[in-house]
Formats: C-alpha cells, sequence, structure tokens
C-alpha cells in the first residue's frame, strides 16, 4: 500500500510542471506590462504635473534671469513624450486602443512656447508681457492626462479581470494537486507523526527549560562557592586560635555544614554544565562491583540485585567517577521506589551490545526519551568508540504514571511525596550521559515496574595500566621540602575573601602580596613585583581573568609555578585555558591550598633542577 501512495504522490508532483505549461504564461508581455503601467503613469504624472514640466515653465517665465529652468522644462517634456509613449505601447499589449494624440498636442504647444518665451526674454520684454505671449489654460492638459488615465486604468482593469481568472483556475488545478499530495503524505505517516512531533517539542520545551535552569543554577553556585569559600577559611582560622571546646565544636558544625554546601553546588554545577570529565575505557564488570557495594548498606530488607552482562568484558569510554554516580542514582532511585511502595523485590542491573542508535529510538507508548538522537560532543566524538553499549536499570516496584514518565528528566521534579529529593538525579544522570554523546530512555507503567536505559560509547581493550587508579600527585607532607618565605602574588576579587585568605597563607609562613583583580596584578607584573608562585581566582571583573593573566604571567616570568582558583567550573572554562595549570575548586580548605602551593613549588624546583643538568 505504501509504495502505491508514494507512486500516486510521485505522479502528482510532476502534474504540476505540466499544468503550469499548458495553461497561459502568467510571465508574458501583457503581464510585464500590466506590472510596469502604474509606474509610468505615475511618472508621467510626475514629469508633467507640477513638480516637474510645469513647475519648470512657469519658473522659466517668472525667473528670466535663470535660463536653466528653461532647459528643465525642455527636459520633462521630452521625459513625459517619452513616458507618454511608453504607455500607448504598454496599453497595447493589453489589447485595448489607447488615443494620446490630444495630450501630445497639447505638450507640443506648451514646448513651443517655451521657445517663445525665451525669445521674447531675450528681446527685452518684461515678466507679465512674456506671461501673456504663452499663457495657455491649464484645464484641458488636466482633461488630456486624465483622460490618458482613466483609458489606461480600464485597460488594466480588462487585463486583471482575465488575468484573476487564469489564475483561479491554475490554483485550482494546484490545489487540487497539493490537496491529493498531503492526503498521501498523511496516509504515510499516520500512526508514527504525532509520536514523532510530541517527542521534539518536549526534547525542545526540556533543552529551554535546562538552559534556563542551567545559566541560573551555575551564577548562584558560582556565587555561593565564594561566599562558603570566605566562611570556609574564617572557620579555619578561628579554630587555630585557642577557643573553648564549646566554641571549636559549634566551628566544626559549620565546617561540616560547609562540606555540605559544596557538596551541593557541586551537584548543581554538574546539573548546569555536564562534561564528560576525564574519560577512559573502564571494565563494565568493575563499574558493576563498585555499583553493588556501594548499595549494599542501603538496600531495602527483602530487595534483591542482580547483575547481567552480554556478553562478557564490555567496556565503557567513560569518566569512571561521574559513570559510578550516574548508576549508584538510578540504583538508589529503584531501591527507594521499592522500599516507599512496598511492592516489588528485583533490582537488575544489564549491560549489553547495542544494535545501534535505530533501534534504542524506537519506543512505543510506555517509553520516554528526552531527546532525539545522540548529542555528540567534541570529546566524545574523538574516543576510540568501537560501538554503543546499553546500560539498564531495571526494577519490578511500582511503576510511573504517563505524566510522571514524561517529567521524570526535568530538573527540580520529584514524585516523592514528602518531596524529599532534590528532583536532579535524572537530570544530572541525563546531562552527563548526553555529554558523553549518548542517549536515555525510561520504560514503564503503573504496576508494571520502571527500567532506564543509558545508551553509552564502547570503549577499547584495557591496559594494565587503566585497572589501577593513578598515583597521588601530591608528595608525602614530610618529604616535601619546606617554602616558609616563598613569595606569593594572591589574586582575587572577593576582598573578604582576599584577606582571609593572606592571613592564612601569612601564618604558613608565605609573604604574600594581593591585588583586587587581573589588571591590578598585571600592573604590579609589570612594575617587577617579584614572587614566586601565582595564586589567581579565574572568573574576575575587567578585561582581564584568571586565564588572561596567566598568560601575561608566563611570558614575562616563564618558570614561575600557577595555581588557578573558582567557584565555576565547566567545558567553557576549560576550553580557555591557554596555560595549563591545577584548577582549586572554591571552597578549598587552607590545607588543600597550602598543600598545592608546596606541590607547584617543589615541581618548579624540580625543573630548573633538571634544566641545569
Amino acid at each position: 500500500m505504501q509504495p502505491l501512495l508514494i507512486a500516486a504522490a510521485v505522479l502528482c508532483i510532476l502534474t504540476i510542471p505540466a499544468l503550469n505549461f499548458l495553461v497561459s504564461n502568467r510571465f508574458s508581455e501583457a503581464q510585464i506590462a500590466a506590472n510596469q503601467l502604474p509606474t509610468a503613469l505615475q511618472q508621467l504624472e510626475r514629469n508633467i504635473g507640477y513638480s516637474g514640466f510645469i513647475h519648470n515653465f512657469k519658473n522659466a517665465i517668472l525667473r528670466p534671469a535663470e535660463p536653466r529652468y528653461y532647459d528643465l522644462a525642455i527636459e520633462d517634456y521630452e521625459s513625459a513624450m517619452v513616458e507618454l509613449r511608453t504607455i500607448d505601447r504598454l496599453v497595447e499589449a493589453l489589447d485595448r486602443p489607447l488615443d494620446i494624440s490630444a495630450l501630445e498636442n497639447t505638450l507640443e504647444q506648451y514646448r513651443r512656447n517655451i521657445d517663445v518665451a525665451r525669445t521674447a526674454a531675450a528681446g527685452g520684454a518684461s515678466i507679465p508681457e512674456v506671461d501673456a505671449l504663452v499663457r495657455v489654460d491649464d484645464a484641458p492638459a488636466r482633461r488630456d492626462l486624465d483622460a490618458i488615465h482613466d483609458q489606461a486604468q480600464a485597460a488594466l482593469d480588462d487585463w486583471l479581470r482575465r488575468d484573476r481568472l487564469i489564475a483561479r483556475l491554475q490554483i485550482l488545478g494546484l490545489t487540487l494537486l497539493l490537496l491529493t499530495i498531503a492526503a498521501v503524505v498523511i496516509l504515510i505517516l499516520i500512526g508514527t507523526g504525532k509520536a514523532r512531533r510530541d517527542r521534539l517539542r518536549e526534547a525542545g520545551e526540556l533543552k529551554d527549560r535546562i538552559n534556563a535552569l542551567s545559566q541560573l543554577t551555575a551564577g548562584i553556585a558560582h556565587d555561593v562557592n565564594n561566599l562558603l569559600a570566605t566562611i570556609y577559611y574564617a572557620v579555619e582560622l578561628a579554630l587555630d586560635d585557642k577557643i573553648p571546646d564549646t566554641s571549636a565544636r559549634f566551628l566544626e558544625s559549620g565546617r561540616r555544614a560547609i562540606l555540605r554546601g559544596q557538596a551541593l553546588t557541586g551537584r548543581l554545577l554538574a546539573f548546569a554544565r555536564p562534561q564528560p570529565g576525564q574519560a577512559r575505557s573502564l571494565s563494565v564488570q568493575a563499574l558493576f562491583s563498585a555499583a553493588e557495594a556501594r548499595l549494599a548498606p542501603d538496600l531495602a530488607s527483602g530487595v534483591t540485585l542482580h547483575l547481567a552482562e552480554d556478553p562478557a568484558g564490555l567496556t565503557l569510554f567513560c569518566d569512571q567517577t561521574q559513570m559510578e554516580e550516574a548508576l549508584f542514582s538510578l540504583l538508589q532511585n529503584a531501591n527507594e521506589a521499592i522500599q516507599r511502595s512496598g511492592k516489588g523485590g528485583r533490582i537488575t542491573l544489564t549491560a549489553r551490545k547495542s544494535p545501534g542508535l535505530q533501534a534504542f529510538m524506537r519506543t512505543d507508548r510506555d517509553t520516554t526519551r528526552p531527546a532525539l538522537g545522540m548529542a555528540m560532543t567534541p570529546s566524545a566524538a574523538k574516543s576510540p568508540v568501537k560501538g554503543l553499549v546499553e546500560l539498564i536499570v531495571e526494577d519490578d516496584g511500582p511503576g510511573m504514571s504517563a505524566n510522571i514518565r514524561r517529567r521524570a528528566f526535568e530538573p527540580f521534579y520529584t514524585s516523592k511525596a514528602d518531596h524529599a529529593g532534590s528532583g536532579l538525579g535524572l537530570a544530572i544522570t541525563y546531562g552527563y550521559v548526553q555529554s558523553t554523546g549518548g542517549d536515555m530512555k525510561i520504560t514503564s507503567r503503573p504496576g508494571a515496574g520502571t527500567a532506564v536505559h543509558m545508551l553509552l560509547p564502547q570503549g577499547g581493550k584495557i591496559r594494565p595500566a587503566e585497572d589501577t587508579p593513578p598515583e597521588e600527585a601530591f608528595p608525602p607532607e614530610d618529604s616535601s621540602p619546606s617554602h616558609k618565605g616563598n613569595r606569593v602574588l594572591l589574586v582575587e576579587d572577593e576582598a573578604t575573601l582576599r584577606d582571609l585568605m593572606r592571613i592564612s597563607l601569612e601564618n604558613s609562613g608565605y609573604l604574600v602580596r594581593v591585588a583586587d583583580d587581573g589588571a591590578s596584578a598585571l600592573s604590579q607584573l609589570r612594575a617587577g613585583v617579584e614572587f614566586d608562585l601565582l595564586v589567581t581566582d579565574i572568573v574576575m571583573p575587567g578585561p582581564i581573568d584568571g586565564f588572561r593573566l596567566a598568560e601575561h604571567v608566563a611570558r614575562m616570568r616563564p618558570g614561575v609555578p600557577i595555581l588557578y582558583q573558582t567557584g565555576n567550573t565547566g567545558p567553557d572554562l576549560a576550553a580557555r585555558m591557554v596555560v595549563q595549570a591545577p584548577i582549586l575548586l572554591k571552597p578549598c580548605s587552607p590545607e588543600d591550598l597550602e598543600t598545592a602551593i608546596r606541590t607547584a613549588l617543589d615541581l618548579a624546583a624540580q625543573r630548573r633542577a633538571d634544566a641545569q643538568d
């Protein structure tokens, strides 16, 4: 049936140019004449009227000392005659006769009067005398011009009526053909078109909401991180002093609250700017084992977790930390759904080789996908992808209604009755999966459980070095040489945080100079201020941010180590980094900052020693 419908549509499409060829050609000489006639009539009136021939003719009589008006009047006369003959030709093309002789005679009389007036004025006649010689009643000229206009307009109206009739016939024929084509297309698309349109609309709405919320949450997280960093340093400095035990306990509680706030802003930033992280090939079996061990303490009573891998030995190309967080979040959702409802008792985590994106995109009425296709990012596109792997977290719990399933990927949406969740778990997981070049979907219905599918890039063979985590970059604290007395240039636009960091570093024995923005630090650099290490915020007001400042330092003071600090993160920041250096995320504890400083100074000293050797 469908091939017959397609053949009918093709036949209708081919009929359109044939119909157009058989009917009268709308771009004939008459069509061109009809298009040009109104403009020609307007031009004739301008050439004759009070802004043209008549205007200059009268000025020539009244201003004999300015002979240019005679020449202008003659030019307008000649232009009017050209336009008049053009109108005669255009009207003739519309199959209507036009009598222009009366207006031609009138214009020729005016033209002869120009010569009479010029000769009389040259002979010394006064203005009234010249005017009396050439005065002509303008009424006949007006009537002649109106007659030309009426005849031309009548010819145009007749042609337009004929043209409209032809156009109606053409439109009727084309309409019938287009309706036939439309009916064929509707019959072809019926059954699948509505679902596709709904998915596109929902994907667009979700993308718009995520973009808006991403900008908001990223800005909030950045500012909150700066505030948390300020409080963190204030608490640490207070704890360094001799204070009562009760006050110390209060401050310890404050420090724990800061760390919880840091974790919250980290989740906000993960939602606002999902990124593939440090992707590498990872064993699915190892990821499953880590997820099982992490879920075990929280697994509800009577609930069992089953792991399946088909075929064995699958790998993923992804960031280990973020992938483990994504799996744990989905497993925890399934566990809590069973625990809260009291229905079900089995969670299955499955990995299988995917047949491809097209197969993954096929859905039924119980399946929801937040977007169409895979959003390939630059880092994902460069990955050693060998294929696609589908991870499925499935439970036999209460399932989801259609409305909950459609909204499941929305940020800050939670279906929990007590609103205990933040509503960011699935949104963050979806953002991360998309950043790897993958996709997600949910299959669920009430009483039949839920299955969350993740489509991810397959990794390559795992080298032995990849099975063991990298060694800690920081040397043991007792083996690091002392850097007391080293000079640090601290650049931070938050005044309170800058003062607290300065005090903390000075208490650790460093000599600290401060700058409140990139421009101020650059001025010190150009003034010859010496320093052994630069600690700079990235996002600062003014044209010089932390990355730009680091470029100046690397060019003017090569070898000076650099540390970046920021309350924000994301691929946009990493893409702008020209001078590579560690980035410390705010709030950063004084201990972590000092460790990073010691490490940077040690590495710089080692490079200098290697260069001397």
